[in-house]
């Protein structure tokens, strides 16, 4: 593999690493919303 496609790859998983803060960031601030609410929740758990 030469530097060019190893950067673009490392790009893409950069990328990728970053939505999955900021989703799991959403999600946190969502749980303790409705916690706040004071609405009990039961999650589903595979």
């Amino acid at each position: 593999m030469d530097m060019g496609a190893v950067a673009v790859l490392a790009g893409i998983t950069a990328f990728g690493g970053m939505l999955a803060v900021l989703a799991g960031a959403y999600g946190l601030h969502q749980a303790r919303r409705v916690r706040e609410t004071g609405v009990r929740v039961q999650a589903l758990v595979k």
